[in-house]
């Protein structure tokens, strides 16, 4: 017995909103091979170069997602499908000016029609 959906909230739906956005072709860029995508909650607080900050762009800081997502998973046991990491964000130019971003990556399917495995990367308050 099929149970009916009543309410549903596709991934389609957040990119056309603007909640969600793909980042494929930079994940196949890093080494990762499913369809991969980003909150835009993440992208503002952990990609998104905050105005006047030097030497910092966003195809960097994505490099820099996906290099601890790696590491990440490389230290996972078992088979979550979520995994939790640290990146450093730089928020200004002084030498300390770093901030801790913890992120979540989940493996689940594209979207509700679609069940080919893909990534999430989010914030916590995002899942």
């Amino acid at each position: 017995m099929e149970i009916p959906v009543i309410s549903a909230y596709t991934r389609k739906q957040a990119i056309e909103d603007g909640i969600q956005r793909e980042i494929t072709d930079i994940a196949k860029e890093e080494g990762f091979k499913y369809r991969t995508f980003i909150t835009q909650n993440c992208w503002m607080k952990a990609i998104q170069v905050p105005e006047g900050v030097v030497g910092q762009d966003e195809r960097g800081r994505l490099h820099d997602v996906f290099w601890m997502l790696h590491c990440a998973i490389k230290r996972m046991r078992g088979n979550d499908s979520i995994i939790k990491f640290v990146v450093h964000v730089r928020y200004g130019n002084a030498e300390k000016a770093l901030d801790k971003v913890t992120l979540l990556s989940q493996c689940g399917a594209v979207d509700i029609d679609d069940p080919t495995p893909s990534l999430t990367i989010m914030l916590p308050e995002d899942y």
